[in-house]
């Protein structure tokens, strides 16, 4: 059913990015299933969550019927059968029974960029997916309950729509299949949920509050997570890296085989990664689009992420490895930068007013754009002030005209107006020289090569 290749790359992965990460890698795969180093708990619990109606009415399955049409069946209407499958999966993770799910699933039909798992499949993913969850809630002992959740806020964990198409618009989904039109959508296999709560576990990612483990796994994300290449968009190149063609699955994304980096299918699969591992905590992620345009250029669609129970997001799903905001040494920008409110994202994103573009998607990204360099300038980040550093001649860095353009905009002299005038560029400008200057002891020079240093 799958390639020796599959086994062969998942038996050499582990951490790469410190011994220390190495180390943890290595206990992910030997330690016994953390399922069952929880004292056992009543199924009762279980019932009585499951008997919840908001929890209940979230847990929907998009059922493809004899007749081969989709159809939602929440938990209320499922049949005693499939509620007992449910129960069978807590009941072995209560009883420290390893993962039912060993392999990502068999890609039973390709259309395009599309790979389709069978219903069977996508059937007892779905299932771990919940068990988890409830198992989490249950056992976790964490700063934050399913319990406090809106049954809006329960969907974006429990509704399978969201695990396999990526949204649970109706317009979106598919009507009808063969039998096999379940599939894993913007570049991520969500597979085992398992995985990716032993990840933030053993990596000392779940921190007091839901914000704090969000902001904790954000951090991990900007420091090793970094966009795909074009190469690296194909599934000849996917097969032969991972042993698998279909979507790249989560787990070897978080832990990559050796010498391959952690890497992200664009924002959509950056997103889609964000959704899955913050699910397996119980923290709800929902993916949307942006449509954003270069000026004078064609619009193109985009994804972002939101938690709506934080009421915050990021403006686009590459944000997390964005160069503006990274950096690990020096000036380092906060990670609760790269989030912004919801209701920042209305109104600036989805209904921005006309005031610098010729449209909306023009005008979406120049706020986005905006807003990312104003944090830049506040924390006098990295990106910002190599903009400034210029060539080395005679045995000194020069000053660079770069940072006028960035401050200026993605192709600026085409907006009705720069991201900065004139005259706050170059007290912009004043500002980084002086924060150059500092850091070189009173030696601009100096002070430029430390900048450079950073990484």
């Amino acid at each position: 059913m799958f390639s020796n290749d599959f086994n062969n790359v998942t038996r050499s992965k582990f951490t790469k990015f410190t011994f220390i990460g190495f180390c943890l890698g290595l206990i992910m795969l030997v330690a016994p299933n953390l399922y069952a180093n929880q004292d056992a708990a009543s199924m009762d619990e279980y019932e009585n969550l499951l008997s919840t109606k908001k929890i209940a009415r979230s847990i929907i399955w998009y059922d493809l019927n004899a007749q081969n049409i989709f159809v939602l069946r929440n938990y209320s209407n499922w049949s005693e059968a499939e509620k007992d499958e449910l129960k069978a999966v807590i009941s072995d993770m209560e009883a420290g029974k390893d993962f039912p799910l060993t392999r990502p699933p068999k890609i039973v039909e390709e259309a395009g960029s599309s790979f389709y798992i069978s219903k069977s499949d996508a059937w007892m993913i779905f299932l771990t997916h919940v068990a988890h969850s409830l198992w989490i809630e249950v056992n976790g002992n964490l700063g934050w309950s399913l319990t406090k959740l809106s049954g809006k806020k329960l969907k974006a964990l429990f509704d399978s729509r969201l695990i396999f198409f990526g949204t649970n618009r109706s317009e979106q989904l598919p009507k009808s299949g063969s039998g096999y039109r379940y599939q894993f959508s913007m570049g991520n296999t969500d597979w085992n949920v398992r995985f990716s709560y032993d990840f933030l576990l053993n990596n000392g990612l779940i921190k007091k509050s839901a914000r704090e483990t969000v902001y904790a796994f954000m951090l991990w994300g900007r420091e090793h997570l970094r966009h795909y290449s074009y190469l690296e968009r194909t599934k000849e190149w996917r097969k032969s890296t991972y042993g698998y063609e279909g979507p790249i699955p989560i787990d070897l994304i978080l832990e990559p085989p050796s010498g391959v980096d952690h890497i992200s299918s664009g924002c959509g699969g950056a997103s889609s990664l964000f959704r899955a591992v913050m699910s397996s905590i119980n923290i709800p992620v929902v993916d949307n689009t942006n449509v954003f345009a270069r000026a004078g250029e064609s619009p193109t669609g985009h994804y972002r992420f939101e938690l709506p129970s934080l009421k915050i997001g990021v403006a686009h799903g590459d944000d997390i490895y964005n160069a503006i905001l990274q950096g690990s040494v020096g000036n380092v920008v906060p990670v609760k930068e790269m989030f912004v409110k919801l209701t920042w994202l209305k109104k600036y994103i989805d209904n921005p007013a006309l005031t610098h573009t010729k449209n909306k998607a023009e005008q979406a990204l120049y706020n986005t754009r905006k807003r990312q360099l104003n944090v830049a300038i506040k924390y006098f980040a990295r990106w910002l002030l190599r903009q400034r550093i210029g060539d080395y001649v005679d045995g000194k860095y020069q000053k660079s005209d770069d940072i006028e353009e960035a401050l200026t905009g993605i192709d600026g002299l085409n907006y009705k107006k720069p991201l900065f005038t004139n005259k706050e560029r170059n007290k912009i400008i004043r500002k980084v020289d002086k924060e150059i200057k500092r850091l070189g002891g009173g030696d601009w020079s100096k002070g430029a090569e430390i900048v450079l240093s950073w990484y």
